[in-house]
């Protein structure tokens, strides 16, 4: 929200805004595409934390001052990017977590939950662009990430990725000598 309200108070153009605020939603697709497989290869709360610091990181240079208006839309793409194997990662976990019917439950909860917080967000994200400016609220959106990390870290069972686990299993079904004898 902060990048998209500094572009159109610095360029005045609904247009520049519009492709501002796309910016933060289209690469999305293409993280999810791309990146979200890294969920299955490295232990998903690894993923989950260097995702989350990764995002603090950038949203905090994202608040440097004077970084040019071009540099911020890139670095929210970057961020964007960096959200699909945290998403992939937490979604993959409900399955060990969840069983049967709150399974079903948990995932639900989840959706609502994320919808709910994202048309909050824009409206407390412009809310806080408004009162405090674009810096200090990218700052505190840079602080909300280290927050999940730490959450995460603290709160989230360490497992191993998906493919150690496939890898385990293969391995003990392979009869000794190899699967020719």
């Amino acid at each position: 929200m902060a990048i998209t309200l500094l572009v159109f108070n610095k360029t005045h153009s609904a247009l520049l805004a519009a492709v501002a605020f796309a910016a933060s939603v289209i690469p999305t697709f293409a993280g999810g595409l791309l990146l979200s497989g890294l969920a299955d290869r490295w232990p998903r709360r690894r993923v989950m934390i260097g995702c989350d610091l990764g995002r603090a990181v950038l949203v905090g240079l994202m608040a440097v001052p004077g970084m040019p208006l071009a540099v911020q839309v890139c670095l929210l793409v970057l961020v964007t990017l960096i959200s699909a194997p945290f998403t992939s990662a937490r979604a993959a976990l409900y399955p060990d977590i969840l069983i049967g019917d709150r399974y079903v439950l948990g995932t639900a909860v989840t959706l609502t939950t994320l919808q709910f917080a994202q048309v909050l967000g824009f409206a407390v994200g412009g809310a806080a662009v408004g009162f405090f400016g674009v810096r200090t609220a990218l700052l505190a959106d840079a602080a909300t990430f280290i927050v999940s990390a730490v959450i995460t870290r603290l709160w989230v069972l360490a497992r191993p990725p998906a493919g150690a686990s496939r890898a385990r299993r293969d391995r003990a079904a392979t009869p000794p000598g190899g699967a020719g004898h």
